[in-house]
Formats: C-alpha cells, sequence, structure tokens
C-alpha cells in the first residue's frame, strides 16, 4: 500500500471516529418522546370528556328567589330531612296535615326510623298532596352519615304513592351536620 492510500484509509478512519464521538454526546432524542407524552394526553383528554358526559345526573336546587314565582298562592316550601334515627317532614307553616304522627301547632311531623318509615312517610306526603293538590316539589335534604339507599328510597316515598302521583319534582339540598 502507498502512502495516498494509507492517507486515505487514515482520514476515514478519523471521519468515522469523528462521527461516533459526535453521536455519542448522551443527548436523548426528544421529539419522539414529546409526541408520546401528547399522544397519552389527547387520549387522556379525550376519555375524561366522555367519562364526564355520560355520568351526569340531573338535579335541580332549591330557588332563593322569592319574587320569581309566577305563582298567586304562596309556595309551601314542603322539605324532607333523613336522619339516622327519623325524618322530618316540615313546610313553611309547620303544620301540613292530619294524619302524621305528633302533629299539632307547635310540632314538626316527625316519623321514627323503624323499618316502616317510607310506608309512614308516604301515608304523610298523600295527606299534605289532599291539603295541597297544587304542590308539586319537594326537597330533600339527608345528613352525611344516611346511606344512599335511604336517600333514594325517601326520593320512591315522596315521589308517588303507589301509581298515583304526589310530588314528583324532587329537589336535592344540603344536609345538615
Amino acid at each position: 500500500m502507498n502512502q495516498r492510500d494509507k492517507n486515505r484509509v487514515r482520514r476515514g478512519v478519523q471521519k468515522r471516529i469523528a462521527a461516533q464521538e459526535e453521536g455519542a454526546t448522551g443527548e436523548l432524542p426528544i421529539v419522539p418522546l414529546l409526541d408520546v407524552i401528547t399522544n397519552i394526553t389527547l387520549f387522556l383528554l379525550a376519555t375524561m370528556t366522555f367519562v364526564l358526559a355520560t355520568s351526569e345526573v340531573s338535579a335541580r336546587t332549591p330557588s332563593t328567589c322569592t319574587h320569581c314565582s309566577s305563582r298567586t298562592t304562596p309556595s309551601l316550601d314542603l322539605s324532607i330531612l333523613v336522619t339516622r334515627h327519623t325524618v322530618l317532614v316540615a313546610g313553611s307553616g309547620g303544620v301540613l296535615a292530619p294524619g302524621c304522627e305528633r302533629m299539632n301547632s307547635r310540632d314538626i311531623p316527625t316519623i321514627t326510623r323503624d323499618g316502616q318509615e317510607w310506608v309512614q312517610l308516604t301515608q304523610c306526603l298523600v295527606e299534605v298532596h289532599a291539603a295541597y293538590p297544587d304542590e308539586s316539589e319537594i326537597i330533600l335534604s339527608a345528613n352525611a352519615n344516611v346511606p344512599y339507599e335511604d336517600i333514594i328510597a325517601a326520593m320512591d316515598a315522596a315521589r308517588a304513592n303507589g301509581d298515583a302521583p304526589l310530588f314528583p319534582e324532587v329537589r336535592l339540598s344540603a344536609g345538615v351536620r
């Protein structure tokens, strides 16, 4: 091999060594990493939008506007409070209808939770509905320690007595502590 060929081979080897040293700087290719992160983020956002749209519960809160209603008679503002040991039924006047347990001019109708409370609540609300047939709204509140099943049972008891509707518009309100 002559000197010219040796120089050419040496330059080729030096170019390869220089190319290897430039590539071995420890830098990560960040563009593919950003592509993966962007795709995962978009996927998670799309999934959350779908989950939020399908787990929506329609509930109305009680209105605080007293002059907004087109009614000529004052509203009963009927409400039910479910606690661990009792179910309280109250209205704007306190006394709602005859037939509810311990009801007089000063007491709020109280139903003791003894396993028959939802039947008793329905009977009480049948009396209230008979006295106020134009009312269709009721406000339901519950303490934090009341099981979810009891809230649903109270809603069912307030909405209808068999096939006869009582108070079909149940509004949910925050409970008391």
